[in-house]
């Protein structure tokens, strides 16, 4: 379960210009800053907030495409909103690393409750495929310091090991003076805990080599971890969130092997935390259904209770 040692680009989770500037290779950032400079003058410069949206099912006709998004009014999408340049997401079977594309002409065509319709043009070198990413214009704003919040508006979803999302986005947007970071991580730590008791069968006894763990077992680590340590490698995805965009994994797996890794900090550049043996819990195509359930705010706050 060691890492590739690939290097995560930092982003920010504020402005998707910049974002894709920088999870983009160097050698590539002069060719993405001029897209990204045209697409702000689009749009009179002005900075919005944007909720990368997953592509669930593409319409091809004659280099056109017509998307469709799992998101929609639920999430704070409006037939107003402004709409950026789709974002090509990590693919861990091709390792195909995170990069915008270049396309012609971007327009949203229809926003409904769920979902939204998106047409686009693409240059002819480019591809899209389900599961890449559309940045959309939303109305929501929360602050940064909730992690929780900050990584579901770059379509990173984590789950329970049942599958079931601790939060979504839209629940900010029902339930926007809910403290979710509060609320849900002693229930993931909770989780955690109880995970640690499988970890001698998946880790083995081996000492973790590096980290505030050193010198642990994997399972000692697990157990012993308390909300500050999920709260960093909150801060880590939230610094390194390329290959975790736009992807649903179950918690206690990535949060071990965060652990096994050393348990990087959100400045540690030359980490790679998600070996080629932990993939992400979700087909593409099956966004829509996951995002439309709001059964888990009723359900943990129960649980909780």
């Amino acid at each position: 379960m060691n890492g590739t040692g690939l290097n995560l680009h930092r982003v920010s989770a504020l402005a998707v210009i910049a974002l894709i500037t920088l999870m983009t290779p160097a050698r590539a950032q002069n060719q993405i800053q001029s897209r990204s400079q045209a697409q702000a003058e689009s749009q009179n410069d002005e900075a919005w907030p944007e909720l990368l949206c997953p592509i669930v099912a593409l319409e091809p006709n004659n280099g056109v495409y017509t998307a469709r998004l799992a998101c929609g009014s639920l999430d704070g999408v409006k037939a107003s909103s402004r709409i950026g340049p789709p974002i090509r997401r990590y693919n861990q079977q091709t390792g195909a690393s995170v990069s915008v594309l270049n396309a012609a002409e971007v327009t949203l065509q229809k926003v409904s409750y769920l979902d939204s319709l998106v047409q686009l043009t693409l240059a002819e070198t480019e591809t899209l495929n389900p599961g890449d990413l559309i940045p959309l214009e939303v109305k929501v704003s929360k602050s940064e310091a909730q992690r929780l919040f900050s990584l579901s508006r770059l379509g990173i979803v984590f789950s329970n090991q049942e599958g079931v999302p601790w939060v979504l986005y839209r629940d900010y947007v029902q339930q926007p003076d809910v403290d979710f970071d509060a609320e849900r991580l002693p229930l993931m730590l909770a989780e955690v805990h109880e995970m640690a008791l499988y970890a001698p069968e998946v880790y083995g006894e081996e000492p973790l080599k590096e980290g505030y763990y050193a010198g642990k077992t994997l399972a000692e680590a697990m157990s012993g971890s308390q909300v500050r340590d999920l709260e960093d490698f909150l801060a880590f995805v939230q610094s390194f969130p390329g290959k975790y965009l736009g992807q649903r994994w179950k918690f206690p797996e990535v949060y071990a092997t965060w652990l096994i890794n050393g348990a990087p900090g959100p400045d540690d550049e030359d980490n790679e935390v998600i070996p080629d043996d932990v993939r992400p819990d979700l087909d593409p195509s099956d966004h829509l259904s996951y995002r439309s359930e709001l059964k888990p705010i009723w359900q943990f706050r129960k649980a909780a209770s």
